[in-house]
């Protein structure tokens, strides 16, 4: 019998997790910008440091993620 997810299931699976996580940080270091204070979480990002900070680890997580999937994909496309 088949396992419910294979190892390489897991793996996109914990990568796109680790995406996600990007995606939310990016955002919410963004929304520092949008509205001069933290406007998805009280007081998270506090300051214009904090706020890039955010918004640059958050697209670097992100992007990593998403590089990792796609050679994940391509290396098991056969």
């Amino acid at each position: 019998m088949r396992p419910f997810l294979s190892r390489l299931d897991r793996r996109i699976v914990l990568l796109a997790l680790a995406g996600f996580f990007g995606l939310f940080c990016a955002i919410l270091g963004g929304s520092w910008f949008v509205a001069g204070k933290g406007a998805i979480l009280a007081g998270v990002p506090a300051s214009l440091a904090e706020a890039v900070a955010c918004a640059a680890g958050g697209s670097a997580v992100l992007l990593w993620a998403v590089a990792r999937i796609r050679g994940e994909w391509r290396a098991n496309r056969s």
